[in-house]
């Protein structure tokens, strides 16, 4: 019968109007299908149809296509259900819903249209209900919203107009006919919003770029010799307050030269192989993404096509071989921020390709990179490292800060005192050293109080859960920041724009994502200026809202959603935010047990937690319901892994020596299994069985001791060959030689084994 009455409707005339118009999205709380059916003739965009309950989707960034997204269910999608009764309703709103999350940010940040709504539909009316008036002297921070539907009482039209909306009092016929004729003129075209969204494309844009390399350049950025920049820009940059540059940044030279910049340019640019990579390593703060960009506008001053990794997916591989494929021996360059994501992408790309004339230039914190270079068979990368600040660097750094005005406390000192300054603290981070030089106070001292001087606990949470996924890499959406907040979507939008400005900041131009100003800030914020309970609220907060992101696509294209997702459920950085408070980790991974009880993440490192505090029977239950969701042989081979260490650790623990046996037995066995299957890529299994079953050994002081300690160490030293750059690797091994002297000595036995063993190098 719905498919009778609401299917291969025919449009009003006044709906063949929609698809002349450029529009960002489209909501809808009909089921029928006459947007769908106005979209068959000519349009401006190709129409996507999003039915809910379904999962998140980006808009097009390139505006080739429209989403129309039927809240309640359409015609053509009947699958999914509908929303009728009370009991639909209380659904949708029941748990966080990405597509109402969505329409509540763009509400808030874009020109919102409302045609033939009464604006009272279910949960529809819950969100609009949250649109309250502002108090009078207000700044209005909120875009525009507009409401076409007629015979509004005037009532209701007093209501609406004190939420802010405009309201036309007419049919939708009436005012589509009326203002499309008067407002074409000033209606912008695709590329028209195109250059505006994304200036420092332009070159790319007006080469027809766009057209040509679309889906590369969804996920790069297009680097020109001379990227767009105006003096606004160059007012309004945040760089000296420690954000990371922008391409305007770039052009406008607020980069003070490094002394490395021409060597550096130099290495790169004389590739002598086919397929050639390079490695810039260096800690966060050291100024490495900065000299990144810098680099990367050198090498296309140079006369190069460079292409700058502007996505935290993971790499989208068919449009690089495409072009690559296309453009001969003509070298190509790509740059890669954050790079240990994509090295693996990399290897297996160029595996299959390896005649490319290409030069892949990457850049991470080396405790990082530097573990995952030994297992690469094909990119070989070199290795530069970030250099500390020079004299010349320092000098460079104090003339840029006084071209812009931004001494701060060095006003005023003689030259001589104001390099006295850095070079004090050139062996610090580049960010640390220009903040505390320039603000007379420790770095920790100047973020605990802007932290504290920001204007509402609700300013102070989202500041909050924006360092705790930042400090880990990944931005937090608009979206998922207002959901996290209390009050009306006045308050919420007040918050984001001015209790917060300057303090969190855009991700990338063009992008809803916002994050704070630097990872070092982020870190510092979310591990010490943060108190404790601020720091619980928001890691639940923001793990509730995100649930609904953390689908199988995202996974698979491992969005910020994931990754923040990822990282905060882990148990090391619950334990770094949190130290060993048992009822407060657990308390967490309790409270949002309900939103992900089927990840087997979820229940692996809520195992890990039990496991970690010698709950063993809870640890082996909730390992094994992360086994069962996912088997070691699916890939959730760590399930496994804490398996065979909770064996280790409850041997260890028992007083029943048979079944301690029986238990150093199985874990043995599953962790050597591993040490054959996997050992080569990581060192889990190495580090586990060493450090465990040493602990074992002396414990129980058996007569094959010296045999069986002697197996260890040899263990222990084939993972750090292995795994020469991996830290934790080298201190088991160290650790476990030493130990193994140190009993050695004990019982006056230097000569043991029938090889001499090898101090492990740094």
């Amino acid at each position: 019968m719905l498919e009778q009455y609401y299917r291969d409707c025919k449009p009003a005339g006044w709906h063949n109007n929609i698809p002349s118009l450029q529009w960002y999205r489209i909501y809808t709380t009909n089921i029928d299908d006459v947007i769908e059916q106005a979209y068959k003739g000519k349009s401006a965009q190709r129409l996507d149809l999003i039915t809910c309950p379904t999962n998140y989707y980006d808009s097009d960034q390139w505006y080739e296509r429209v989403q129309s997204v039927h809240l309640h269910g359409s015609v053509l999608d009947p699958e999914k259900g509908y929303t009728f009764t009370l009991e639909d309703f209380a659904g949708q709103t029941a748990s966080p819903n990405p597509w109402y999350q969505a329409m509540a940010d763009d509400m808030m940040t874009r020109a919102f249209l409302f045609v033939g709504t009464r604006l009272t539909e279910s949960p529809f009316y819950h969100y609009l209900n949250l649109r309250s008036q502002r108090s009078r002297g207000a700044q209005e921070v909120r875009a525009k919203s507009f409401v076409v539907s007629p015979n509004v009482s005037p009532i209701r039209l007093r209501q609406l107009e004190d939420s802010g909306f405009v309201v036309f009092s007419s049919t939708g016929g009436e005012f589509f006919d009326t203002l499309l004729p008067l407002v074409s003129g000033f209606v912008p075209d695709r590329l028209t919003l195109l250059k505006n969204r994304y200036p420092h494309q332009l070159a790319a844009i007006s080469r027809g770029l766009l057209s040509q390399q679309s889906e590369l350049l969804r996920q790069f950025d297009f680097v020109t010799a001379d990227p767009p920049s105006d003096a606004k820009s160059r007012k309004k940059s945040l760089f000296f307050e420690g954000a990371e540059p922008t391409w305007e940044d770039i052009a406008s030279n607020l980069d003070a030269p490094r002394e490395v910049t021409a060597d550096f340019v130099q290495q790169i640019s004389g590739a002598h192989k086919n397929i050639d990579a390079l490695v810039l390593v260096g800690h966060a703060g050291s100024g490495k993404s900065t000299l990144l960009r810098r680099l990367a506008v050198e090498l296309s001053r140079a006369g190069h096509n460079v292409y700058f990794m502007k996505s935290p997916e993971r790499l989208d591989k068919r449009p690089i071989s495409n072009l690559l494929d296309s453009v001969g021996d003509k070298r190509t360059f790509f740059v890669f921020d954050e790079a240990v994501a994509h090295i693996e992408t990399l290897e297996d790309l160029v595996a299959h390709h390896p005649d490319w004339t290409v030069t892949f230039l990457m850049a991470d914190r080396p405790h990082l990179i530097l573990p995952r270079l030994t297992a690469l068979k094909h990119l070989k990368p070199s290795v530069l490292d970030m250099p500390p600040l020079t004299r010349t660097d320092s000098e460079a750094i104090i003339r840029k800060l006084s071209d812009f005005g931004r001494l701060g406390k060095l006003q005023g000192k003689t030259w001589t005192e104001q390099l006295r300054e850095f070079l004090s603290r050139s062996k610090k981070q580049l960010l640390v050293a220009m903040k505390e030089a320039t603000l007379g106070q420790g770095f920790n001292v100047i973020l605990t109080n802007e932290f504290f001087s920001l204007a509402s606990d609700g300013a102070r949470l989202v500041y909050a859960i924006t360092c705790l996924a930042y400090m880990h890499g990944a931005p937090v959406r608009r979206r998922h920041l207002l959901a996290c907040l209390d009050g009306s979507d006045f308050d919420k939008a007040t918050i984001l724009a001015n209790h917060l400005r300057d303090v969190v900041v855009p991700w990338r131009e063009g992008s809803d994502f916002l994050c704070p100003r630097h990872r070092v800030i982020a870190h510092q914020v979310a591990t010490e200026s943060t108190p404790s309970e601020v720091r619980r609220e928001a890691v639940i907060s923001i793990l509730i809202q995100l649930s609904p992101d953390i689908t199988p696509h995202n996974i698979s294209r491992r969005t910020p959603e994931y990754i923040t997702y990822r990282r905060l459920i882990n148990l090391d950085n619950m334990i770094l935010l949190f130290g060993e408070d048992y009822d407060n980790i657990a308390g967490i991974y309790d409270e949002v047990k309900g939103y992900y009880g089927h990840q087997f993440l979820f229940w692996l490192q809520f195992g890990r937690c039990e496991l970690y505090f010698d709950h063993f029977s809870l640890a082996e239950n909730y390992l094994n319901q992360s086994l069962g969701i996912r088997s070691a042989a699916s890939g959730n081979y760590q399930a496994l892994h804490h398996i065979a260490v909770l064996y280790l650790k409850r041997a260890l623990a028992s007083e029943d020596m048979v079944q301690a046996e029986e238990d150093i037995h199985h874990g043995s066995e599953i962790l050597l299994d591993q040490i054959r299957e996997r050992g080569h890529l990581d060192t889990y299994p190495y580090e586990a069985l060493t450090t465990h079953k040493l602990k074992w050994l002396v414990r129980k002081q058996g007569p094959h001791m010296k045999q069986e300690l002697e197996s260890l160490v040899q263990i222990a030293r084939t993972g750090h060959e292995r795994h020469p750059y991996d830290d934790r690797m080298r201190d088991v091994y160290q650790r476990i030689y030493r130990d193994y002297l140190m009993l050695a000595v004990r019982k006056g036995d230097m000569a043991i084994g029938d090889a001499p063993l090898r101090q492990a190098g740094s």
